[in-house]
């Protein structure tokens, strides 16, 4: 974050690792999202990380040495970083809809049928079609407060599937986390249902930027998780088998 400026890459990680704290309260009957000890934790973390996030933001490009001047520059990208997508969202769905809105967006006439959504997958098939950096080369600008291209993950499903197509997308994802947390709960030993759950983690963070399918290292975390779950439930199976003599 600091030397960097790279903020998703933490709170990615920190979103699966929080899926797994909730697997680990799951399989000890525990169903609650948080509890005062993670509130604690989640604290902590919070004072920690904060000078940590305003020091990526410095590395970023605040160059000034005015404390006014710096603190108007960091308000207004903590303003675009927490909030911008909602904005740039309800104006791009605006135009979309025909409707008046703030900055003018092209609209492609046909879908892209997952594009925005599988874009690994697309790119392993052999789609090479280009696709600017961050994704969208349209950057929302609302006065001095706040400046974005971070459109969340529904301008994608509904470029790749129309607003029909997307309440189907959200309805099919949703069954599959559905039914991944019913076998976790119900299973003796479950393992595609937790690596399901603990991607799912990552899935809900990112969803305020883009797809998290739009790069491969899900997919790569998805598989590792898989094998290392297998491999741990082979193994205490071989330990209930033969347990130690003394």
């Amino acid at each position: 974050m600091i030397i960097y400026a790279d903020k998703g890459t933490l709170f990615l990680c920190a979103s699966l690792f929080y899926g797994g704290v909730i697997i680990s309260r799951l399989r000890k009957g525990d169903t609650a999202l948080t509890n005062k000890a993670t509130n604690k934790i989640l604290f902590g973390a919070f004072l920690l990380l904060t000078p940590v996030l305003i020091s990526s933001f410095i590395a970023r490009g605040i160059e000034s040495t005015d404390t006014g001047d710096m603190v108007e520059k960091l308000s207004y990208y903590l303003s675009s970083y927490a909030f911008g997508h909602l904005y740039a969202f309800s104006d791009w769905f605006s135009s979309y809809l025909s409707n008046p809105s703030l900055q003018y967006y092209q609209h492609d006439d046909g879908l892209t049928f997952g594009f925005s959504t599988f874009m690994a997958l697309f790119r392993v098939l052999g789609d090479l079609t280009l696709v600017p950096d961050g994704y969208y080369d349209e950057y929302f600008k609302y006065q001095e407060l706040l400046q974005t291209n971070i459109y969340t993950i529904y301008r994608g499903t509904i470029q790749d599937f129309g607003i029909p197509g997307t309440l189907l997308y959200m309805l099919i994802t949703g069954t599959v986390f559905n039914v991944a947390y019913i076998k976790i709960l119900s299973e003796k030993n479950p393992v595609i249902s937790v690596a399901i759950y603990i991607c799912m983690a990552g899935y809900i963070y990112t969803s305020f930027i883009i797809s998290i399918m739009v790069w491969n290292s899900i997919f790569v975390l998805f598989v590792f998780l898989t094998a290392v779950l297998y491999a741990n439930n082979i193994y205490q199976n071989k330990r209930n088998t033969n347990p130690t003599k003394t």
